[in-house]
């Protein structure tokens, strides 16, 4: 009452027991002295902190398999958090902690270092607990540094907060009920990633957030989420190569005339507001189904990105568009008979449609 504690800690402090009141490993007290030494009468000596929460003040490499983490859980500067192949982490709906931006339920915080790099087979997960909860949140701290790669990041209250250097990539983000990314500052990386099932509680918020810093935000697919806004630009950023469709109001907006190029934006009330999408798409980009955002053959994102490719984090493979609409980007011959043509048919530059002697188009009036 009535005090500032500059640099203070608010946070259990994680003793050995009610009765022994040392130090343990993650103990937020530790190296948090005004001359890096640990706070209070009884420092550190080798006592381990029996579960995982607190600060990692050391480096801390986890398995594949499930970790839970049952309080806040902080990665201190000089620290780096890795996460195997195949390891999900677990934050509980309750915080042992009792303190961050929300003393009732579990954060990861990052102000060190944390590499979370899964691989196609060996996907990584940061999740709610098992019980179907959601955690509150990662945040990602000034000065910090975070990869995530395949991995799948699901049920969180708040949208991942970087104001770090940040890197997300081949992966899932599901399920996160106030909107998904926030870069509020430092440099951001992100891409051939899926956002999807997002602002499940409040739809007056953004799926991505781009504010400040050096933000790149590429080759990704956003779609069927519940926000208003899709992609909100507050700062200039490269928005490129990226599938954004069925997100309610806006599909890209800026506070500010900008410029994006090659995105394909499709059933917004609004596609783009303050913004220029040049060689944009407004198309149905044809997905294999609603549960499986993968491009079919005639995509109108096949082969439309700056460099080429496909757009969106999910290429085409081999899946065949089962109408005859979209785009051709390969050779096609029709056969003798009738065709039906269920929507728009795009010939690409460069593509040749061979029509057979008795062939027949017959447009759709939709």
């Amino acid at each position: 009452y009535s005090v500032s504690n500059q640099n203070g800690v608010v946070y259990n402090p994680l003793f050995v027991s009610k009765s022994n009141h040392r130090l343990t490993s993650y103990s937020p007290a530790r190296k948090a002295g005004r001359g890096g030494d640990d706070i209070g009468a009884l420092p550190y000596i080798s006592d381990k902190t029996p579960t995982l929460q607190g600060k990692l003040h050391e480096d801390l490499v986890l398995a594949a398999g499930t970790h839970t983490v049952v309080g806040d859980l902080l990665v201190g500067v000089g620290a780096t958090l890795t996460l195997s192949p195949g390891a999900t982490l677990q934050l509980a709906e309750s915080d042992k902690m009792e303190g961050g931006s929300n003393s009732g339920e579990a954060e990861l915080i990052v102000e060190g270092t944390l590499q979370a790099v899964g691989s196609a087979s060996a996907k990584i997960a940061i999740e709610g607990s098992a019980a179907g909860g959601t955690f509150y949140g990662l945040r990602l701290l000034s000065g910090s540094s975070t990869t995530l790669r395949f991995a799948e990041l699901r049920d969180a209250q708040r949208a991942i907060d970087s104001q770090g250097t940040f890197e997300l990539s081949h992966s899932l983000v599901d399920g996160y009920d106030r909107g998904a990314i926030e870069l509020r500052g430092g440099s951001g990386n992100v891409h051939h990633t899926l956002f999807t099932n997002n602002c499940r509680v409040s739809t007056s918020t953004r799926v991505i957030y781009l504010s400040s810093g050096t933000q790149v935000f590429d080759h990704n697919t956003v779609a069927d989420n519940r926000c208003s806004y899709a992609v909100y630009l507050s700062t200039y950023a490269t928005v490129q190569n990226n599938i954004i469709v069925d997100n309610s109001t806006y599909g890209i907006y800026s506070t500010s005339y900008r410029t994006v190029q090659n995105n394909l934006l499709w059933r917004h009330t609004t596609n783009t507001y303050s913004v220029s999408n040049q060689n944009g798409v407004v198309y149905n980009p044809l997905f294999v189904s609603k549960t499986n955002l993968r491009i079919t053959s005639l995509s109108p994102a096949r082969k439309a990105a700056s460099d080429g490719s496909d757009l969106g984090a999910l290429p085409y493979v081999a899946d065949v568009t089962p109408t005859l609409q979209g785009k051709l980007v390969d050779p096609m011959t029709l056969g003798a008979g009738t065709h039906q043509i269920a929507g728009d048919l795009i010939i690409a530059a460069g593509t040749t449609l061979t029509l057979s002697p008795g062939a027949r188009l017959q447009f759709a009036q939709t």
